[in-house]
């Protein structure tokens, strides 16, 4: 009588390369989300935001300008207010693909934070335009040309621009102008 052998298959061997380094990866990105204010730091994520954002990578800019914004960005670095810039940024690149009430809230905090900010309360009101609350978009609007001659002669551009256009359509082209 000859005896059976059972064999088991065995146990896949696991990855752990593969485990160490998504383990890795995982204590990085608590690390950088869990950062204290650093405005040195800050200023490296928002130039960079804003590069993602001028190559059209909305996703690496969003992440980004949010670091440099949670990481303290200077209220006054060379005369400007880069907090309020970058809020600007970020909401440009939230309206740039659709998402125009985050984009507002953005534009908000802005002029929160510099009220004189003319920019922020044009781009505001393009992005109120765009949800058709026609009103407020017109008081930005305004606001904006009291603030800025700048923002009158765009305006005006923005307005002829907008004639016989989606609104929707015509928002990257309102958004390259303001650049």
């Amino acid at each position: 009588m000859a005896l059976a052998c059972t064999t088991t298959p065995a146990e896949p061997t696991p990855d752990i390369e593969a485990t160490v380094e998504a383990r890795a990866k995982e204590l990085v990105a608590e690390q950088v989300n869990n950062l204290p204010p650093n405005p040195d730091l800050a200023l490296d994520y928002f130039n960079r935001g804003v590069g993602y954002r001028q190559a059209g990578d909305s996703q690496w800019a969003i992440g980004d300008l949010t670091k440099a914004i949670k990481l303290g960005l200077p209220t006054n670095y060379k005369g400007s207010n880069l907090l309020a810039r970058a809020y600007i940024a970020r909401g440009t690149t939230y309206a740039n693909l659709g998402q125009y009430q985050t984009a507002i809230n953005d534009y908000t905090k802005a002029i929160q934070l510099d009220p004189d900010y003319a920019i922020a309360y044009n781009n505001r009101g393009i992005s109120l335009r765009n949800l058709g609350q026609y009103s407020l978009a017109e008081k930005d609007s305004n606001k904006a040309c009291e603030l800025d001659r700048r923002s009158q002669d765009l305006q005006k551009q923005t307005l002829r621009d907008l004639q016989g256009f989606d609104l929707g359509s015509s928002q990257a082209l309102i958004v390259k102008r303001l650049k």
